[in-house]
């Protein structure tokens, strides 16, 4: 899953990198600022967290310094057998017209290092249903950045990521239909 050797600090993030000790917002709504002395700097420090966190964005786009889209990483447990196969699953399987066993909200990521500690019971995700998008000076992300990953681990997460959130157009669906290609996923066998 992850590349082997160090990332020079001198390269663009890159969709799939791994970032620690982000300040990520705290999204559980609504906000109650915890304010112990009054001051702004406690109000803003109760509104962020220290938190690893998995670059979503493309590389195109993170390549200014000036945007990058980051989902959170944590442990994920008290998951029953079906959830846990669904967290598992590398890439989608179709049954009915329906993804089967396929968890879009959760990318299921590796343990490395002292960056992500293996647990035997809770598989460490990224969480893209809270995904943030930074905007202004993001290059202080490069020295945060401690892995990244292999083309091929890169390639599952932009399909998790187009199924997530790519939306199909009625008119693209109709001219496709014409010409005989699936608009989603290709059954297995067909081209």
């Amino acid at each position: 899953m992850w590349a082997i050797g160090d990332v020079p600090i001198e390269l663009p993030l890159r969709q799939g990198d791994l970032l620690v000790d982000v300040d990520f917002p705290v999204l559980k709504l609504p906000l109650h600022p915890y304010k112990p002395s009054g001051s702004e700097q406690d109000l803003i420090s109760s509104l962020v967290k220290k938190q690893t966190v998995l670059v979503l964005s493309q590389c195109c786009d993170n390549f200014s310094g000036n945007y990058a889209a980051v989902a959170p990483v944590a442990l994920r447990g008290g998951l029953r057998p079906s959830q846990l196969s669904a967290v598992n699953a590398q890439e989608p399987r179709q049954e009915g017209g329906r993804l089967v066993d396929y968890d879009l909200d959760h990318f299921r990521l590796e343990p490395v290092g002292d960056t992500l500690l293996f647990d035997e019971r809770k598989p460490w995700v990224a969480h893209l249903n809270r995904a943030v998008s930074f905007y202004g000076n993001c290059e202080a992300f490069r020295v945060a950045r401690r892995e990244r990953m292999t083309a091929g681990e890169r390639r599952l997460l932009r399909i998790k990521l187009g199924l997530r959130w790519a939306r199909i157009a009625e008119e693209d669906i109709k001219e496709l239909d014409a010409q005989g290609i699936p608009y989603g996923l290709s059954t297995p066998g067909l081209v």
